[in-house]
């Protein structure tokens, strides 16, 4: 019995060796430390070991909602199981947005190195699922039909390229696209009761709770209201509903008719705005043109600023707030109407502090638990 071999319980590829180094990569990520290109890169290839590896990273992530990894590293936060294989169009659907939620804690990073370079050709849905951004990070998407997505702060979105069509639904925030040409594949993005489609086009695209906001930086766009009062989406009671229904069935905003509204040029921008009447059961759609300062402050983002011309100081508090878990509170309701005018680095709170503080003669107190309370000076 002296010949007798016992298999050793660290083996690399054993149950427990693999929860331990996964738990050590989350501790080692979610620390105050950005990880460097090399750590990254050991990631990448500690994850391709084994499916087993790359899985107990997003199972741990659920308990775990401190860390945006994987869309960072081009892997969707949660990919569209196929249903039955009949037709591989009308395969792809997403599970529900809950469990999507459920996996953005850890998930931000994981995607630039574990995605290879998207070539024209290949599958053209191996990028499909969700993508989401961290609170002050932007994040760039290649996707595999050589379009390139760039989410701005705490944005959702959901790719769902068919055969036919490439849909991209913004759930949350604001997104820039650049379009690669595709005559074959119109290039669609649904936000809210709106719908832009490229025309061979780079534009940028933000969800402000109903409202859609729209900037063509170059090329072409097409707007058109989803006619949700349509028969076909008579169940359809708001935009929350819809977007639920379409992560079971994508097919549905096809099937949708749409209310065209006609098409922004290079540097047009426009704000669809959503009324709701009182003797109307469903919601309207109205357009406007952007002015020159919307349009200048709506794409100020790209280049890593936020700029006020005139905004009132609700309204600065109102946009800083996306980039900053911060909570800024406004003590005297009269300081909401300040004018202000700048240009700010965004993440760069303190110098709009320091701006509020000695041109405007506001007082700034920081209190506990990331909160700012801004007051007039007695």
């Amino acid at each position: 019995m002296k010949n007798i071999l016992a298999f050793p319980s660290k083996h690399p590829f054993n149950k427990e060796v693999i929860e331990q180094e996964a738990v050590e990569w989350l501790v080692k990520l979610d620390s105050d430390i950005e990880p460097t290109d090399d750590e990254l890169q050991a990631l990448k290839q500690w994850m391709s070991r084994s499916p087993a590896h790359a899985q107990e990273i997003k199972s741990l992530n659920v308990f775990t909602n401190n860390l945006l990894i994987l869309t960072e590293l081009n892997i969707p936060l949660v990919k569209p199981e196929p249903k039955a294989p009949v037709i591989k169009r009308t395969l792809l659907s997403g599970r529900s947005w809950g469990v999507a939620a459920s996996m953005m804690g850890f998930m931000l990073m994981l995607q630039q190195l574990l995605l290879p370079i998207a070539f024209f050709g290949e599958d053209i849905e191996s990028s499909n699922g969700y993508y989401a951004s961290a609170i002050g990070k932007h994040t760039s998407i290649p996707l595999q039909d050589g379009s390139t997505v760039v989410l701005n702060t705490n944005s959702r979105i959901k790719v769902d390229y068919t055969e036919g069509f490439r849909n991209i639904h913004l759930i949350q925030g604001e997104a820039h696209f650049e379009v690669a040409k595709n005559k074959q594949r119109p290039f669609r993005v649904f936000a809210g009761k709106g719908r832009v489609e490229a025309l061979g086009t780079a534009f940028t695209v933000y969800l402000r709770k109903e409202d859609v906001e729209v900037l063509v930086t170059e090329g072409k766009v097409e707007l058109a209201e989803l006619n949700t009062t349509a028969q076909v989406a008579q169940s359809i009671d708001d935009t929350r509903s819809l977007d639920a229904q379409n992560q079971q069935d994508p097919a549905l905003y096809l099937a949708i008719p749409v209310k065209q509204f006609g098409i922004l040029e290079a540097g047009e921008g426009a704000t669809m705005f959503v009324s709701h009447r009182s003797d109307v059961k469903a919601s309207r759609v109205k357009v406007e043109a952007m002015d020159d300062k919307e349009r200048q402050r709506r794409d100020s983002w790209r280049q890593g600023f936020v700029v006020f011309t005139g905004d009132t100081l609700d309204e600065v508090v109102a946009e800083i707030s996306r980039y900053s878990p911060v909570e800024i509170e406004i003590i005297d309701p009269e300081l909401k109407k300040i004018r202000i005018g700048g240009q700010f680095k965004i993440g760069d709170l303190e110098s709009l502090f320091d701006t509020l503080e000695f041109n405007f003669g506001l007082n700034i107190t920081r209190l506990k638990n990331r909160r700012i309370e801004i007051s007039a000076k007695k």
